[in-house]
């Protein structure tokens, strides 16, 4: 694993890895060295013009985000989010069928967050993450099912099966019930979100914005505009 640098972008620091890049605020190398910052980007805005990008969205349980993407397990998921308060919602994810039972990826809860990932018809499928709180938190589910949380690794669930397609988009800031009506919506903030494949290149990359012309706001996917 490369070294551990650090870098000065208008007037704060950021930990970077050895490679390729500059001083953002000067255009100039850091110390000689070539370096980069990964993503989400500092200093950098994602959206077109006719948009402003936010740092994040307000959910207040009566809407969601449905990504318009069918999730493959063999795609990785990145998902920064924070609860308003402590109770349960159904933050990401979809089901195969409809209803809230049967094969599902998602982030939700169960005595606390957790993730479900059943793709076999074995239900109870689910991993475990930490109590439900008003902190800002970070999922990521790698695409050999591997879970995330704040850096934390918590393994994988024994539902996981490779390249498994799931038959309805995943909804953000709910849980897709295949095609029917979702509940207990998340009441919070979203900051980002992306679907990465096998390869590395971005799927979705989804920023908080607001449109300029009607002040609608939402999550804006570059990759797809």
């Amino acid at each position: 694993m490369p070294d551990i640098k650090t870098i000065k972008v208008n007037g704060q620091y950021y930990n970077i890895k050895d490679s390729n890049a500059v001083d953002l605020t000067t255009n100039q190398e850091v110390d000689g060295i070539k370096t980069f910052i990964e993503r989400p980007r500092f200093g950098v805005y994602h959206v077109p013009d006719t948009f402003e990008e936010l740092d994040y969205i307000i959910t207040n349980g009566s809407s969601y985000i449905n990504t318009n993407h069918k999730y493959n397990t063999n795609e990785k998921i990145i998902l920064t989010f924070q609860q308003n308060n402590t109770s349960t919602y159904r933050i990401w994810g979809t089901f195969n069928q409809s209803g809230y039972s049967g094969q599902n990826v998602s982030m939700t809860y169960s005595s606390g967050w957790c993730v479900r990932y059943e793709t076999t018809t074995t239900q109870a499928r689910l991993v475990a993450l930490t109590s439900i709180d008003t902190k800002k938190h970070t999922l990521i589910i790698e695409n050999d099912g591997s879970i995330y949380f704040d850096g934390n690794s918590y393994g994988k669930s024994a539902g996981y099966t490779a390249n498994f397609t799931f038959n309805y988009n995943a909804y953000l800031g709910t849980i897709n019930p295949g095609g029917t009506t979702p509940s207990a919506n998340l009441q919070g903030r979203l900051y980002y979100y992306a679907v990465i494949d096998s390869n590395g290149d971005f799927i979705q990359e989804m920023y908080p914005a607001k449109r300029k012309s009607d002040s609608a706001v939402g999550m804006y996917d570059v990759e797809n505009d």
